[in-house]
């Protein structure tokens, strides 16, 4: 049964939220706020993994992303969505990522980065070392995740020294991090390289 509900008010959508068992979004969107106001309900979304979809759902953790157009794929995500138990916690913390006080915290610590990054660029070393201390934790793990623990180490210094050369080279277009991600995995990729040639 299909029952339009009109124009509701604030705390109506709320609660037609909080009161649905999924939210779906059959179309690609930039990105959109309908599925963040459902998982700060607590409500499940069931998406097209497509556009900003893929930003603000996590597949399995707080809805069921499908890839292809269609009823048939959307009934069954919709089907796998109502067999899974989701944590109403994760939902709210996901939709969380995205609230003002969220955004302006990452604002922050993007305006913080470039700063450092420009600073050491022109040779302040207190500034570098201010940046490895910021992302030393992140970047481990993710070298981890390439090389595995008893690689990441030699990894982690390998990134750092070429972050450190092509500070010159950061020109802004994206988020510092962003950036000093791609150049560690670059460092990664090579580290694994060379290990497959070294000699038995």
């Amino acid at each position: 049964n299909v029952r339009f509900a009109g124009s509701p008010s604030d705390e109506e959508l709320r609660e037609l939220y909080r009161s649905a068992e999924v939210v779906l979004m059959p179309g690609e969107e930039d990105f959109g706020i309908v599925p963040l106001e459902a998982q700060a309900g607590g409500t499940p979304v069931v998406a097209l993994g497509k556009g900003g979809e893929l930003e603000t759902v996590v597949d399995g953790i707080t809805g069921v992303l499908y890839r292809e157009t269609g009823p048939g794929p959307l009934a069954r995500a919709v089907e796998l969505a109502r067999t899974k138990r989701f944590d109403t916690d994760a939902l709210v913390e996901n939709a969380r990522r995205f609230s003002a006080p969220a955004f302006h915290a990452r604002f922050l610590d993007a305006a913080r980065s470039f700063a450092l990054a420009s600073r050491a660029a022109l040779g302040d070393n207190h500034a570098f070392d201010e940046i490895t201390i910021r992302y030393q934790a992140r970047v481990y793990r993710l070298a981890c995740r390439l090389v595995g623990p008893d690689d990441a180490p030699d990894v982690v210094q390998e990134g750092f020294l070429s972050v450190y050369r092509n500070l010159a080279s950061f020109r802004r277009e994206s988020r510092f991090g962003t950036w000093l991600y791609r150049i560690v995995t670059n460092a990664a990729l090579m580290h694994r390289r060379a290990r497959t040639r070294r000699p038995v």
